[in-house]
């Protein structure tokens, strides 16, 4: 019978920072340890349904693998809240990331779900009937219950994802351990609040918002249950796996609250370096937990082939208890180095991209480290400063009527060229590739050596500046570099080039990337590109630099602004060579990485 391997674990982390809530005046559980050890969280609700958070996660394992979403044959998912009470959101994740011969699967064993399926996807592999198993963890739950979150009894929890692969290879899962304790039944349960003082359950009309009803007696018994359970089921898995606590190299658990965490460490005899947690930045994500902690640490580097690690976890009020032990088979990725604006890693570009905020009214997306400023533009006239401004069509002083002719004049069957292409050239492409993978790509400025039809032998000069040669034309360099700003679902790449000269960088290409889940409600990315018709782009425009007149005035060759008029042509051309190669490397799973940088001149 195969082993089942490992392969990876990554995670999905919504872009919404959320501050840990003070602790409410009144409450008698405002002092509790309970509540304890998050400083911060993250929030999906409303920018991502459950489904979407599962699509990004399964996507990135997918793509970081070379996985061909047609090659999965399982998906096991646990999921808190659903999109809808029923069904849950596998068939919707499933359809999202295109794996349609996999069969979905929902295990939900509460808090020790992700353990629970990791052992049915070593039964399904071990059995011979499927290969390639995911495992998918979705935490959608406290970003959707605003009446709880006014609670200081919710502080600690935050939303995420987690996809983990698995497939047959060498033995990843050494022993496990898993039990229920149905006598700790209705400790904890998430029900409706009441309605003026009466309980009404949630399929009744009139229910409350869903909410967690803590006493202090159910917290202390809580308390005993989980400080019991999860290290004696830790023990018993290493037992089984033959090994010791001095074994392991990394205890990962469960992170309810920093009081159980120091608890179990003490008695699982795992202490210090040797554990890992991420309940300070991600707060308790219930069964995604361990799976989350686990892919950060990978991200983080404590992690290496052949190391031994403990896992552990209760549900509830203590019903039931799971633990496993681990030996990581899988090799390591080192944090690789890719083009960033503020070289920072990818483990740590990809925390930066996913921790940027999108306040309402506020710019869709900042640059890591940057801070919203308010405008120095003056206050907007009022309403009544409105009727001032001539020109201005508006329900106030054109009918619907006047309008709509006006909209039939604006809209002709034939257009002149320079009505559309006069002053901005702007075009736009649906490429069939994950919006990270797609931004990666174009952010490095040796992809345009392989999608534009002419830049050819870039080398780097000198503080991200890049020289090259315009390969159609004589004896013509182009200079060139990157300028990239990023979000969660919304990026920017800019290419500031110039012929002939390198401290002037006038002609600007701006590409817009959209996560075309958001927008087009189907995977992949939207690519919109603009061109402005600089001044210097015209040769009547005479009030120019030297350098200009000097590139306009040469005989052997034709000036850039003489084929402004093509420019669309030309640039149809480019992004669907863009597309072309994306796609196609996507499809095949071949690195996306360009050609090794020149060395320096």
């Amino acid at each position: 019978m195969p082993d089942a391997h490992i392969v990876d674990v990554v995670k999905f982390m919504p872009g919404r920072i959320v501050a840990a809530s003070p602790v409410g005046e009144g409450d008698s559980l405002a002092g509790s340890d309970f509540f304890h050890g998050v400083a911060q969280r993250r929030f999906a609700s409303p920018e991502y349904s459950s489904a979407e958070l599962g699509i990004h996660a399964l996507s990135k394992l997918l793509r970081r693998n070379g996985i061909a979403a047609d090659n999965v044959d399982l998906i096991l998912y646990s999921c808190v809240f659903n999109d809808t009470f029923w069904p849950g959101i596998g068939p919707a994740v499933q359809a999202g990331v295109g794996a349609r011969n996999a069969m979905v699967m929902q295990v939900d064993t509460s808090c020790c779900s992700w353990l629970s399926a990791l052992r049915v996807a070593e039964a399904f592999i071990g059995t011979g009937q499927c290969r390639n198993v995911v495992v998918l963890t979705v935490t959608n739950f406290i970003s959707r219950l605003p009446e709880f979150q006014r609670s200081s009894r919710s502080r600690v929890l935050g939303d995420g994802a987690s996809a983990a692969l698995l497939a047959p290879g060498e033995r990843s899962i050494l022993a496990s351990f898993e039990r229920s304790h149905g006598e700790h039944s209705g400790l904890l349960n998430f029900d409706p609040d009441l309605v003026d003082g009466v309980f009404h359950d949630f399929w009744e009309r009139g229910c409350g918002p869903i909410s967690v009803r803590f006493t202090e007696e159910s917290v202390r018994a809580i308390r005993e249950n989980a400080t019991a359970l999860v290290p004696e089921a830790v023990e018993i898995s290493l037992k089984r796996a033959g090994m010791i606590p001095d074994d392991v190299s990394l205890l990962i658990t469960h992170q309810p609250n920093s009081k159980l965490l120091d608890d179990w460490r003490q008695a699982c005899g795992i202490t210090g370096t040797r554990t890992h947690d991420t309940l300070a930045k991600y707060g308790n994500l219930f069964h995604g937990s361990i799976p989350v902690t686990l892919a950060d640490a990978l991200e983080e580097g404590r992690i290496r082939t052949g190391d031994v690690l403990a896992l552990g976890t209760f549900a509830n009020g203590g019903d039931m208890v799971s633990a496993m032990t681990l030996r990581w088979t899988a090799p390591v990725r080192a944090p690789a180095i890719t083009q960033r604006v503020d070289g920072a890693s990818d483990a740590e570009h990809y925390e930066r991209l996913h921790a940027v905020t999108k306040p309402t009214g506020t710019a869709p997306f900042l640059k890591p480290g940057t801070t919203m400023r308010p405008s120095s533009v003056s206050t907007p006239p009022s309403r009544g400063d409105l009727a001032a401004i001539s020109g201005l069509i508006r329900r106030e002083n054109t009918s619907q009527e006047e309008c709509l002719a006006l909209m039939q004049k604006l809209t002709k069957p034939v257009y002149q060229h320079a009505e559309i292409f006069d002053e901005y050239c702007s075009l736009g492409q649906y490429i069939d590739v994950p919006f990270d993978v797609l931004v990666d790509y174009a952010a490095d400025v040796h992809s345009l050596e392989e999608w534009t039809y002419s830049v050819r032998d870039l080398r780097h000069v000198g503080g991200g500046l890049y020289r090259g040669q315009e390969a159609i034309q004589p004896d013509t360099k182009i200079f060139i570099r990157a300028d990239v700003q990023r979000g969660p679902d919304l990026a920017t790449v800019v290419y500031p080039c110039a012929w002939d000269q390198g401290h002037d960088l006038w002609m600007r290409y701006y590409f817009t990337f959209i996560d075309a889940l958001r927008t087009l409600r189907r995977p992949g990315t939207v690519a919109l590109w603009t061109n402005c018709k600089h001044p210097y782009y015209d040769r009547d425009v005479t009030d120019v630099p030297q350098y200009i007149t000097e590139g306009r005035s040469r005989t052997d060759r034709y000036w850039v602004g003489d084929i402004w008029p093509n420019f669309d042509a030309i640039h149809r051309i480019e992004i669907r060579n863009m597309k072309r190669i994306a796609e196609a490397r996507f499809i095949s799973g071949t690195e996306y990485s360009c050609r090794e940088p020149h060395a320096t001149r």
